[in-house]
C-alpha cells in the first residue's frame, strides 16, 4: 500500500510539472446521461485514438458541470490529462467526442474552454502552486471518490 501511495504522489507531482512547464489538455469522452457501457466504449476509443496519433496521457478523474433541465449538475467522469497537446488538437478531439468543456494549459496558466464555441470561459494561474499543495488537493479528491465507490475507479 505504501508503494502505491508513493507512486500516486509521484504521478500527481509529474502532472503538476507538466502544468507548470508546458502545454497540456484535460478532457473526456463521457457524458453524465449516457449509459455506463457507452461511456466505457467512448473512453476506450479516445485512449486508442490518443495512442494512434502519438500522445501519452494520464488517466484522471474529471469534475465538471453539465446543464440538465436548466440546472447545473456536477459530474465526475473518467478523463485524460494529455501533456504536450496544442489547444487546436485538444479542441478538435473534445469536439469530436461531443464535450461541452475542456481545459487547456500552457506554462502555469489554465483555460476552461467552451468547446462548441471555442471561447475561453475562465482563466487561472497556478504557477506558484507547490507539488505538496497540488498533491494534497488531488489526494483529497481521489480519497473521497474512492470511498464513495465512484465508477471512475472501477474497471469493467
Amino acid at each position: 500500500m505504501r508503494f502505491f501511495m508513493l507512486r500516486e504522489a509521484a504521478r500527481r507531482s509529474r502532472i503538476l510539472q507538466h502544468h507548470q512547464a508546458g502545454q497540456y489538455a484535460v478532457f473526456s469522452a463521457e457524458k453524465r446521461y449516457w449509459p455506463k457501457k457507452e461511456n466505457w466504449r467512448r473512453t476506450k476509443k479516445l485512449v486508442k485514438e490518443l495512442r494512434r496519433i502519438g500522445f501519452g496521457f494520464k488517466r484522471v478523474v474529471g469534475r465538471g458541470q453539465e446543464d440538465e433541465g436548466g440546472k447545473k449538475v456536477v459530474n465526475l467522469e473518467r478523463s485524460v490529462f494529455v501533456p504536450h497537446m496544442r489547444r487546436t488538437t485538444a479542441h478538435k478531439l473534445a469536439k469530436h467526442y461531443r464535450q461541452d468543456y475542456m481545459v487547456h494549459g500552457n506554462k502555469g496558466v489554465a483555460h476552461l474552454i467552451h468547446v462548441p464555441s471555442g471561447r475561453t470561459e475562465l482563466t487561472w494561474k497556478t504557477l506558484k502552486m507547490t507539488p505538496a499543495k497540488f498533491d494534497s488537493l488531488v489526494r483529497g479528491w481521489s480519497k473521497k471518490l474512492r470511498q464513495k465507490g465512484h465508477h471512475a475507479y472501477h474497471q469493467e
